[in-house]
């Protein structure tokens, strides 16, 4: 199987509010929310726009991330290869508790090799972009509801991936 099914229960329960947690967290950075109620179903999950111009951004959740302030431990970020068609700027990973997250350029995710392994969701052969871990900066929300960084594993900052994305339009 290539790409686990669909499962409009999942969808539901992930979607609306990885989607605000997501525009909280790029509101705070200084973006403007463009477009959020509409679906844009592969190529983006919502628009904000900084310095006047737009940029689109991918959210998910990984439900087995629990732990808030801490990630993982992996030294790459599995993203699923069915984002092979989106046309976002930026990518962000939220923990289940969505007080956690990770981020970095979608381009980075998309110039990853792609990997086949087995998911606990029971897809067996599934493609994933193995995203290097150094590509993504982390992110926390503190006691007042602030997004604080937690760790640079190397990745470029919210800013410099809006202004880089800026500067080759």
């Amino acid at each position: 199987m290539d790409y686990k099914p669909f499962s409009e229960r999942e969808y539901r329960k992930n979607d609306e509010r990885a989607k605000h947690a997501g525009t909280k967290f790029l509101v705070q950075k200084g973006c403007i929310l463009r477009f959020f109620d509409i679906e844009f179903y592969k190529d983006k999950d919502f628009s904000v726009s900084y310095g006047g111009q737009s940029f689109d951004v991918e959210v998910e959740v990984k439900n087995i991330w629990k732990v808030s302030g801490v990630w993982l431990g992996y030294r790459t970020v599995s993203v699923p290869a069915r984002k092979r068609d989106s046309i976002s700027d930026i990518y962000i990973l939220f923990n289940n508790s969505l007080n956690t997250l990770l981020y970095c350029p979608m381009k980075d995710v998309l110039e990853s090799k792609v990997i086949r392994k087995d998911t606990n969701k029971g897809t067996e052969d599934e493609p994933f972009f193995d995203v290097h871990i150094t590509k993504f900066r982390m992110e926390a929300l503190n006691s007042k509801g602030i997004w604080e960084e937690k760790v640079s594993f190397g990745g470029k900052s919210i800013k410099e991936i809006l202004e880089e994305r800026e500067e080759n339009d």
